[in-house]
């Protein structure tokens, strides 16, 4: 697939069957409904976000348990301790399988997660910048000045709003629609 207005590659399927997903995008919203369900539908990319194997299997039997013993009892019963969460101790779960499932009180920021994208060698600079745009624009308080200053205004010259346009015009044209 190609970039309409620039005809430059900016999607591939060797570049996403090597991503990796989790670490890339985290606990997406929603992304964890898959494992309730058993039904792993993400759009074009299912296969990857959700790839077969043994660890998917215990994600989802750790988040059908979880969810079944939570809607029983109140709690999830889990091989860690759930706690509950107060202003004063924030901390969290990170919902995996093996010793990647922990609790944690990390403390990450949006500069500091954005700083740890930029370092990414995954992310050609318009896939940093609609990351960039997308953080600062969709979640929180909209912050359009925080774009364009950004790393000292590294994406400024990234019309953010027409590369996503091209991006879902290229989807459109190839698969038909956007959606799922």
């Amino acid at each position: 697939m190609r970039h309409p207005s620039t005809r430059k590659k900016f999607f591939s399927i060797e570049n996403v069957s090597t991503a990796d997903f989790p670490h890339l995008i985290g606990a997406a919203h929603a992304i964890d409904i898959a494992f309730v369900t058993g039904n792993y539908t993400y759009g074009p990319i299912s296969s990857y976000v959700y790839p077969e194997g043994e660890s998917r299997n215990q994600m989802q039997e750790l988040m059908m348990s979880a969810w079944a013993e939570f809607v029983r009892t109140g709690s999830p019963q889990m091989p860690i301790d759930w706690l509950n969460v107060s202003a004063a101790d924030r901390d969290f779960v990170h919902l995996d399988v093996g010793d990647a499932l922990r609790v944690s009180s990390d403390r990450a920021t949006m500069a500091s997660i954005l700083d740890e994208a930029k370092r990414s060698t995954l992310l050609s600079n318009i896939e940093l910048c609609l990351l960039v745009w997308d953080s600062l624009t969709k979640v929180g308080d909209t912050d359009y000045a925080g774009y364009a200053n950004w790393d000292q205004g590294h994406c400024s010259a990234v019309d953010a709003d027409a590369e996503q346009m091209a991006i879902d015009n290229a989807i459109i044209a190839e698969y038909g629609s956007t959606g799922f």
